[in-house]
């Protein structure tokens, strides 16, 4: 696993090393975002479908999961569904949901399972991060409420 560079310099977040799961179906949009978020800090792991998540779910604790609405080899909305019903951390991570513009539908979709937030898929590479940033942050002050 590439993990960037080891700098401070491109953003905070490097020095807590958050870990994003990046599911994503493009080769190439997983392969720039994966690197971007490596730039910005994060630790990136990356899988193409919904078996490959799951399989990373149960190995690791992602911090974030950034999500495909639509895998290869199933739904990414059910997925997320799946996630929220379990009585494991998944249910409580957040995810962000790609989906492409033109689907207003998905974003309803996305939200009535349970997505914390919907990225345009097609969304520059510091567009992605700020929504993680702002995923991670959300996720910390809720841990930290009475």
């Amino acid at each position: 696993m590439k993990l960037g560079n080891p700098t401070l310099a491109r953003s905070e977040t490097a020095a807590r090393r958050k870990l994003v799961l990046l599911v994503e179906e493009s080769v190439e949009t997983l392969r720039r975002h994966g690197s971007s978020l490596r730039l910005d800090g994060y630790y990136v792991v990356e899988a193409d479908s919904v078996h490959s998540a799951s399989e990373a779910v149960r190995a690791l604790c992602p911090d974030v999961v950034v999500l495909d609405s639509r895998l290869p080899d199933g739904d990414g909305l059910a997925l997320l569904e799946t996630w929220r019903a379990s009585r494991t951390a998944m249910a409580d991570v957040p995810v962000l949901v790609l989906a492409a513009p033109a689907q207003g539908y998905e974003g309803d979709a996305a939200r009535f399972a349970g997505a914390d937030d919907l990225v345009p898929k097609t969304c520059p590479d510091d567009v992605l991060a700020l929504h993680v940033t702002r995923a991670l942050e959300g996720s910390a002050q809720r841990s930290r409420a009475p």
